[in-house]
């Protein structure tokens, strides 16, 4: 629909797009493109330089600059940055900060900050900061570039995780620039994730990781590992973790030469290198323990030990576990009361746990699972990890498995009962809770989301909470916030804000305010303000520049304008109608009730005969006490009627009736998505006088005419058909005469 160009036009008013907020000085109207609702398409910008494409509906962009959300890209938004770009079905996904980052088919996915980073086709994916290299300025020549193109790039998969990447300029001299740019890339990855470093790459690597280092890349492996080093690859190679170099304390301070063996009893140990060859020098070492040494002698350290099949007095059990930095005495100490069975599990000091299967004394498991840090707890949970942080938590049942979750640094955080695929990024004390699937918490305290509260997300602020089926909703900052039984809605900072049984809603800062059952509706600011409307955005008061509150007035009609009627003062305000009234229309009784204002022969009059609205009906053509439907047209109607004599014609929102003079070879109209042309109506006419050629109306691809997927055909002169999408994907026949080929 074209917008209308004029709300006023007051002496010297300007046009004003619909779109946007009118203000004025003295005589005129206008507006700024700064800051913008689109009603239609449910889209907010609070931003410089900023666009939204073709396609974009319920997204955001605020703050930052020359920031674009294109192509079909929903419940999107861009915080802050410069120059970053989210396109081409980008669903629920966000680029927060940064600079020159770009987003493609991938959605449920976040940029934070960082610069020159892509995300490409895949779902569920974070890249966390980390810079690039997106080019040198007109004029500036780069001599030399070192390493790759670009910034970190995750490209395909789901779930993935990628932080680190490093970029330098050097300047040579004024215009001419060398470029150091060292980013990681995760490709075709599922739930895998690298963690710092530069240059680091998985390529086909599901739940994988590499945690820093230089050059280092995983292809064609699952479940694998590569903690630090430069230079390392694991190709093909599943289940697998590469440490270049282990430094392990020895307790012993002998001289002697010491070897790492696979003993006969399937022990790795330490053991002295005279014993290797045999006869009386050989050295006994303890049977967990691992040789090693130097010279002539080989000797071994209780604080590396191996573990084939041991078992313990509270009848706790380690299968195939091999324990760095703790000695015999301290594991005696911790299995001398413990219950649980660890296998294939590698345990480095306190601190740092890979296990591969876990069974605790009261039957709760666990599989694959990685935690980094001290006192972190879990139970029934699979494929996930905990890294930094202390007294962090992974919590399922056997009901309610978690699956593929993490959670990184910060103190006390949680994520409970079949939370599946869901993150939580430092803060404390931040939960996520019963059912929420695909959701994150990044920074906080005391945030939640519980309760089948998928793919929704809190971003810092305190004792905020999404719950009770609040699906791609969110709360960005502030403090004791609450998104409730929403779907799609979104609290942005202020405090103690509601929103509630609503979709697609939001409230921008404020305090108290509340939103219950008011789908598509907005709150900007303002002190406990309650909106029930759909449909509907509520500023209490608009203050631009200046600290006074808007005045009351007089009972008279207003509008709201730009006011400069102090001096050095601008600010939006209400105005009495008729003291902007030119002389000419002076007489014009603004507020009739039932009337409609609308300009005619140069200037705004008021009518209940020529348009007519109260309330519940419009009437055109006539007075709207007599209207009869929705709207009511007193007289004539004129709807738009095109002609073609192509081989190929495509309908769109500009036409109703078709008549389509046949080609020889025939002819095909294509008709558009019926999702887009949501009830929409066409009529398609053959006017020509030719039997053998015949018009041909093609669906859109996915969609059908009354459960035919091919062409429908008018193979007569005059046959014609008359066709209303259902807003799905399917046209209904409403009349018309012709050969359907079914």
């Amino acid at each position: 629909m074209a917008h209308q160009p004029k709300i006023f036009d007051f002496t010297g008013a300007s046009s004003i797009d619909i779109r946007e907020v009118a203000f004025g000085t003295g005589a005129g109207i206008t507006s700024s493109d700064i800051f913008t609702w689109n009603n239609s398409t449910l889209n907010l910008m609070a931003a410089t330089g900023s666009i939204f494409g073709s396609n974009v509906s319920k997204s955001a962009i605020i703050g930052g600059e020359c920031n674009t959300i294109d192509n079909c890209s929903i419940n999107s938004s861009i915080i802050g940055g410069k120059d970053n770009f989210t396109e081409c079905k980008s669903y629920f996904s966000s680029i927060i900060g940064g600079c020159h980052n770009s987003m493609c088919c991938s959605p449920l996915s976040v940029i934070i900050g960082g610069a020159s980073a892509t995300m490409s086709c895949s779902s569920g994916s974070v890249i966390a900061g980390g810079s690039g290299f997106w080019g040198a300025p007109s004029g500036v020549t780069v001599v030399a570039l070192y390493g790759l193109t670009g910034g970190n790039i995750i490209s395909g998969g789901k779930n993935n995780f990628l932080s680190g990447g490093f970029s330098y300029i050097k300047e040579l001299t004024p215009t001419s620039w060398q470029v150091y740019n060292f980013p990681n890339r995760v490709c075709n990855s599922l739930s895998s994730s690298i963690l710092g470093g530069t240059l680091n790459s998985l390529n086909n690597a599901n739940n994988s990781s590499i945690v820093a280092g230089l050059s280092n890349s995983i292809t064609n492996s699952c479940w694998s590992s590569i903690i630090g080093g430069v230079g390392l690859t694991l190709s093909s190679e599943s289940s697998t973790v590469y440490v270049p170099k282990l430094k392990i304390a020895t307790a012993s301070e002998s001289s002697a030469t010491k070897v790492l063996v696979w003993r006969d009893d399937k022990y790795v140990g330490w053991t002295s290198s005279t014993s290797l060859g045999g006869g009386s020098g050989n050295v006994a070492i303890d049977k967990y323990e691992v040789p090693f040494g130097t010279g002539t002698g080989i000797t071994s350290s209780d604080t590396f030990l191996y573990y084939d099949n041991a078992t313990f007095s509270q009848g706790g059990k380690l299968n195939n576990v091999l324990i760095l930095g703790n000695t015999q005495s301290d594991v005696s100490k911790i299995t001398s009361t413990f219950s649980d069975t660890y296998n294939k599990s590698l345990i480095i000091g306190k601190n740092f746990k890979y296990v591969e299967t876990f069974t605790s004394s009261s039957g709760t498991q666990s599989y694959n699972l990685l935690l980094i840090g001290p006192s972190h707890s879990h139970s029934w949970s699979d494929n996930s990890i905990v890294i930094g942080g202390e007294c962090n938590s992974l919590i399922g049942t056997s009901t309610y498995i978690n699956t593929r979750s993490a959670i990184i640094a910060g103190l006390s955080n949680s994520i409970t009962c079949q939370s599946k695929d869901s993150i939580i990024i430092g803060g404390y004390s931040n939960r996520n809770g019963y059912g929420s699937c695909e959701s994150s918490i990044i920074g906080g305290s005391s945030n939640l989301i519980d309760i089948l509260s998928c793919r929704s997300s809190i971003i810092g602020g305190s004792k905020n909470t999404v719950t009770l089926q609040s699906s791609r909703s969110s709360v960005v900052t502030g403090c004791c916030n609450c998104v409730r039984n929403s779907i799609s809605s979104s609290i942005i900072a202020g405090y103690k804000n509601y929103i509630g049984s609503s979709v697609r809603a939001s409230i921008i800062g404020g305090c108290g305010n509340t939103i219950k059952s008011g789908n598509d509706s907005v709150i900007v600011g303002g002190s406990s303000l309650y909106l029930a409307n759909s449909c509907t955005a509520l500023v209490n008061r608009l203050e631009i520049n200046y600290s006074m509150p808007l005045p009351v007035g007089s009972s008279q009609s207003k509008i709201l304008v730009w006011d400069q009627s102090l001096s050095n003062c601008r600010r939006v305000n209400y105005r009495e109608f008729n003291e902007l009234l030119s002389s000419s229309t002076a007489s014009v009784q603004p507020g009739v009730t039932g009337s409609v204002p609308y300009y005619f022969n140069g200037s705004w009059t008021w009518s209940n005969t020529n348009i007519y609205n109260n309330g519940s009906r419009v009437g055109i053509g006539g007075t709207g006490s007599t209207a009869s439907s929705d709207l009511h047209v007193f007289g004539s109607l004129s709807l738009d009627l095109a002609t073609t004599s192509s081989a190929t014609y495509t309908l769109t929102e500009n036409n109703f009736t078709l008549l389509v003079y046949t080609p020889n070879g025939g002819a095909t109209v294509s008709l558009p998505s019926a999702t887009s042309a949501r009830h929409r109506v066409y009529v398609i006419k053959k006017v020509d006088s030719s039997t053998s050629s015949i018009v041909n109306v093609r669906p859109n691809a996915g969609d059908n005419i009354e459960g035919w997927t091919g062409n429908i055909t008018l193979d007569y002169p005059y046959d014609y058909y008359m066709l209303q999408s259902n807003g799905q994907n399917m046209w209904i026949k409403l009349g018309g005469a012709g050969g359907l080929n079914l």
